[in-house]
């Protein structure tokens, strides 16, 4: 391998290595999200937050429902004396990794592209 193929090669890993780790941080929060939704968006209410809630009425179950902002599993429960439901969002964290994800492999695309112009 002659030097001049050697820098052109190495001057793509640092872009390449963001897109990997962009691709890698993207996969493990969907995946995550499928883990704590694999029995249903129901029943993780029922389990993370318990099937009662105090002052939620007790012959409503909570309902799940998928949140894309903020993202993961909303819980909705029923409050008979304000006579609505009360929705608890998920965290920023699945959020949070998503954005980081997209951000490391847009820039890694972006830097990729401005050395192959080069």
């Amino acid at each position: 391998m002659e030097a001049d193929e050697w820098s052109d090669r190495k001057s793509f890993t640092p872009g390449i290595i963001m897109i990997l780790a962009g691709a890698i941080t993207t996969t493990l929060t969907f995946l995550m999200l499928f883990i704590e939704q694999r029995r249903g968006l129901d029943a993780y209410c029922w389990t993370d937050f318990g099937p009662i809630l105090p002052g939620a009425d007790d012959t409503h179950l909570p309902v799940g429902e998928f949140s894309w902002l903020p993202l993961g599993t909303a819980c909705k429960y029923f409050y008979s004396d304000l006579g609505t439901y009360k929705t608890y969002d998920p965290g920023w964290a699945y959020t949070f990794f998503l954005c980081i994800g997209i951000l490391l492999a847009l820039l890694g695309i972006i830097i990729t592209f401005k050395r192959l112009k080069n």
